[in-house]
């Protein structure tokens, strides 16, 4: 039995892949940074596969290599937007977990990823696992397939996102040091009444080293309350979650 595959199906899975490699290839999870390159990006063929035949305008039309160049050029415009919104949105428990990291005095105790070569914030990397659980909990990776369906229905094949679109997409990365502020609230409020209270110490009794005193301190309470706020950051994570789609939405119909 022979499988024939036509030129214009290649060119749909060829476009539908160009708009969702930069989502998939980038997605900053902590299961999906760990697969290998090779293995994601025969995730984002398979993925194209499926879904080329029902997304793909049958009147798309090239003459030259020059329109298809074009037309790839398009839909990588269109994927990267969607890639900005997904990196502004999850590199907030990065963020939250170098603002403990900072307050606990452990700033300087990373990690290095020997995958990415980069030093990672250690309660940032515990963050990032928890994120990644509750995404699979909340069901997020059917979600983000349908909001890559839905992306089609905004943006056709052969259309662009405007020039704002793409500044919208970038600029909405300021939202992940409020989305990381929120995660870390509360243990930075309670790191910050004991540097109050251990600096009361230091003035009051002046032959105690407060750094050694403090430091150990900092890390026990820092430690504890982030176990005990777990349950208050299932809501501000699934808030993460959700202002991906809102954002994707607002870059696609500028």
């Amino acid at each position: 039995m022979s499988i024939q595959v036509g030129f214009e199906f290649v060119i749909s899975i060829l476009l539908v892949a160009t708009r969702i490699a930069p989502v998939f290839l980038a997605f900053p999870l902590q299961s999906v940074i760990s697969l290998p390159v090779r293995v994601r990006l025969f995730l984002v063929i398979a993925i194209s596969v499926v879904i080329a035949p029902f997304v793909v305008n049958a009147d798309i039309q090239f003459s030259n290599s020059y329109e298809l160049i074009l037309l790839i050029t398009k839909e990588l415009l269109v994927g990267i937007a969607l890639s900005a919104v997904l990196m502004a949105a999850m590199t907030a428990f990065l963020i939250a977990g170098r603002l403990i990291d900072f307050q606990m005095g452990i700033g300087a105790a990373t990690l290095l990823n020997p995958q990415s070569n980069t030093q990672n914030s250690l309660i940032g990397t515990l963050l990032t696992l928890l994120g990644t659980t509750i995404f699979f909990l909340i069901d997020g990776h059917h979600a983000l397939i349908r909001g890559i369906l839905h992306s089609f229905q905004l943006v056709p094949i052969g259309a662009a996102v405007v020039k704002d679109s793409l500044l919208d997409a970038f600029v909405a990365s300021g939202m992940m040091f409020i989305y990381g502020a929120i995660l870390a609230a509360p243990v930075l409020l309670g790191l910050f009444l004991v540097d109050f209270i251990v600096a009361v110490f230091a003035r009051t009794m002046p032959q105690v080293n407060p750094y050694f005193v403090g430091l150990p301190l900092k890390i026990f309470l820092g430690i504890s309350l982030l176990t005990a706020s777990l349950s208050y950051l299932m809501s501000p994570i699934t808030a993460i979650f959700e202002s991906i789609f809102r954002g994707w939405e607002q870059v696609l119909v500028h």
